[in-house]
């Protein structure tokens, strides 16, 4: 079985959606952190990896996705 560039379009899209909405989630996350009084640089430094990570990944999928377009 062969998938179709249009599936293969479907699954990119629905997974840039997810890390875009995980990217959303972090972010906010990373405010609530630093809104803190006593801020915890681990976390804050967590969070940025995390941010760091999606963006790798959304970067991928968008070259993948232009490949199909």
């Amino acid at each position: 079985m062969t998938i179709s560039n249009s599936d293969k379009l479907t699954i990119i899209e629905g997974k840039i959606k997810s890390s875009e909405y995980s990217l959303y989630s972090v972010e906010i996350d990373l405010q609530l952190e630093n809104a803190n009084t006593e801020k915890d640089q681990e976390a804050i430094d967590v969070l940025n990896t995390r941010i760091s990570d999606i963006n790798a990944k959304l970067s991928i999928l968008n070259t993948e996705k232009a490949k199909l377009e």
